[in-house]
């Protein structure tokens, strides 16, 4: 089934090649940029588009991974959230002030590269998609400093959490779904 809206893909970041090839049937995905990792976000010059949807790596929050949360560790093996750092000093670690791209990311951190690309770009409409635990006491102030940090850049920030059952699918599975709008076209109700 192919999926008829009037919209065009400018740009993606799908790393495993399968999949990118189902998305471009399923979705009509003519010619896009796929950066086949959200970090090249820094790396592209991407075309204005008004929507971004995204989906982080869950391995880190979820009740089954490690709840790592989003760390970074730096060379100097210091440990850190990047997302306690202003946007502009987050690829700076704060103990050894290397900028070396050869840290270690929890899956989860990915976060800060979708970040980067609405601070950047600057969408009207942003969506995206975790898990459950997100909203969990343990990962709470990061799911707080997510939202806060994307209301800074503008947007009305609305969050909840649905189950995929609801919505016709056959798994029992709980998602936290983040819906951003600029302010400018939303009046915050």
């Amino acid at each position: 089934m192919k999926i008829n809206f009037n919209y065009e893909v400018v740009a993606c970041a799908e790393i495993d090649k399968f999949a990118f090839a189902s998305a471009k049937e399923l979705l009509n995905i003519k010619d896009c940029i796929n950066m086949w990792d959200v970090r090249n976000v820094l790396r592209y010059q991407l075309p204005a588009f008004n929507c971004l949807f995204a989906g982080f790596p869950c391995q880190s929050l979820s009740l089954i991974g490690k709840g790592a949360g989003v760390s970074w560790t730096c060379e100097c093996g210091h440990t850190y959230n990047p997302l306690d750092l202003p946007p502009d000093r987050r690829f700076i670690c704060p103990e050894c002030g290397c900028e070396s791209e050869n840290r270690n990311e929890t899956p989860s951190s990915l976060i800060v590269y979708v970040l980067k690309a609405i601070e950047l770009y600057h969408p009207n409409l942003v969506i995206l998609e975790n898990v459950a635990n997100l909203l969990s006491a343990k990962f709470k102030p990061l799911f707080n400093q997510i939202t806060r940090e994307i209301a800074s850049y503008g947007y009305n920030v609305y969050a909840k959490k649905l189950n995929a059952r609801d919505y016709g699918s056959v798994q029992n599975r709980n998602r936290v779904i983040i819906v951003c709008v600029k302010k400018t076209i939303d009046n915050g109700r």
